[in-house]
């Protein structure tokens, strides 16, 4: 078996936010401030495993600096 583990943020529209993301699934809280939920994806030999990680300290950060930056624009 071979195992890739590869960190990408997530491209609005592509295949890992259609369909990984926007998957369900719980998270599980595996920090104080850090989720993860796993997806697999496919079947067989063929199927892919997600880990999506979830920093909620991080998301709050990055929605203040996006309201700041569309005020200023």
């Amino acid at each position: 078996m071979v195992v890739y583990i590869a960190c990408v943020p997530v491209q609005p529209g592509g295949k890992v936010d259609r369909k990984v993301v926007g998957s369900r699934g719980r998270y599980r809280e595996v920090g104080p401030n850090l989720r993860v939920k796993v997806v697999v994806l496919g079947d067989g030999e063929r199927r892919e495993r997600y880990a999506v990680c979830h920093n909620p300290q991080d998301a709050k950060r990055r929605r203040r600096h996006r309201a700041e930056v569309l005020a200023e624009l």
